[in-house]
């Protein structure tokens, strides 16, 4: 086989919460790929504007309430990316599963048929979202979920604490251990010393259920009665907006929580480096990009061990870890948090962490690795 080849990347329709990581796929494959043709749509088009060996195919998926409509809506998508699949079968080959990658079934059936090598990497967990969402659909999602997963000729995770997460040691022959995270430390770095910056507590993400945002608005209260001198500032957007919005009013808190929509990526550093403290309460993740963000800022970061995050946080060294998300418990957090001695240590530990295992070259050589056993 030839060193490079054109490597497809496969996704559901882009988001904003999904565009950094979708970017960072994107950079890793260009340097390992020939030309890269990529089946996507959203906000995914965007980053391909003068690529001259991108190959943007885009697709198209509407969110439906009702489950009748929206399983509708999900087989229509999977015929025309196994369509799309079909028709550059003599142009592509490894196949990169991404954004949603895992409940792709048709298109997994149908590149196995081409006997074309499929990636399937993973990020959250599917069928633990369609739990606590109380998905009517979470047992086809699951389903469908295993089915792809045994279909794949490797699946990529971002640590070894997915691997007991996720049960995946039956597949342990096709897991390899590589993320995508790169940081671009020109822009994210520390700008404002840790010692200069204001009592400013910040959320940044999705505001949803899965987030644990409804906990921590209620943990604050607890936190402001006993640190009044405190602020918090929320980023971000999602079906909780409103009440978020609500509830900071009926709270009479105002003066002391500002809520701000999205942010260019651009504009996060200028953020972080102004908190004392990240907090990310969250039900799932795979590896919020944020949280690295917010190391490389010099931003201590304090989140629950889901996904990849208890291999990259070591409670007490480089950040702090929730035990729970019960409010009671993200508030006597944030107070032993923000009273630390070495507050300021930890903050430079997480950095110099961030600095070492995030950089372009260190993830590249990582995915090089991948498709090297793939192709040999």
């Amino acid at each position: 086989m030839n060193d490079k080849e054109n490597i497809c990347i496969v996704t559901l329709p882009v988001g904003k919460t999904g565009l950094v990581p979708f970017s960072q796929i994107v950079n890793i494959s260009e340097g390992l790929s020939d030309e890269l043709y990529i089946i996507s749509g959203g906000q995914a088009k965007t980053i391909f504007r003068g690529k001259k060996k991108s190959h943007f195919f885009e697709i198209f998926h509407k969110k439906r309430q009702n489950t009748l409509l929206r399983a509708f809506s999900y087989i229509k998508i999977q015929f025309t990316i196994s369509y799309l699949i079909f028709k550059l079968r003599k142009k592509i080959n490894p196949i990169i599963f991404f954004i949603g990658g895992e409940g792709l079934i048709l298109p997994s059936i149908t590149s196995k048929i081409l006997d074309k090598e499929l990636i399937l990497v993973l990020a959250g967990d599917p069928a633990k979202q369609g739990r606590l969402k109380r998905d009517p659909l979470k047992r086809v999602t699951n389903l469908l979920s295993n089915i792809v997963l045994r279909l794949s000729t490797k699946i990529v995770i971002y640590s070894e604490s997915i691997m007991d997460e996720r049960n995946l040691h039956d597949l342990s022959q096709k897991v390899c251990i590589a993320h995508r995270h790169v940081l671009d430390f020109d822009k994210f770095n520390i700008k404002k010393p840790f010692g200069e910056r204001e009592n400013l507590i910040g959320y940044i993400g999705t505001f949803n259920e899965l987030k644990g945002v409804k906990n921590l608005m209620k943990a604050i209260n607890i936190f402001l009665d006993r640190n009044n001198d405190f602020k918090f500032i929320f980023i971000g957007d999602g079906p909780l907006k409103d009440d978020i919005e609500g509830w900071i009013t009926d709270n009479d808190l105002n003066e002391k929580i500002t809520l701000h929509s999205w942010v260019e990526h651009d504009q996060l550093p200028d953020y972080l480096n102004e908190l004392k403290l990240l907090v990310l309460p969250s039900l799932t993740e795979g590896l919020p990009n944020i949280l690295l963000e917010a190391m490389a800022c010099g931003t201590p970061v304090l989140t629950t061990p889901v996904g990849a995050i208890p291999d990259i946080v070591t409670h007490g060294e480089n950040g702090f870890i929730l035990t729970d998300i019960e409010p009671e418990t993200i508030a006597n957090s944030m107070e032993k948090c923000t009273e630390h001695d070495h507050l300021d240590k930890i903050a430079y530990v997480g950095f110099e962490f961030a600095n070492e295992r995030f950089n372009f070259e260190k993830v590249r050589n990582n995915w090089q690795k991948i498709l090297k056993k793939i192709r040999y």
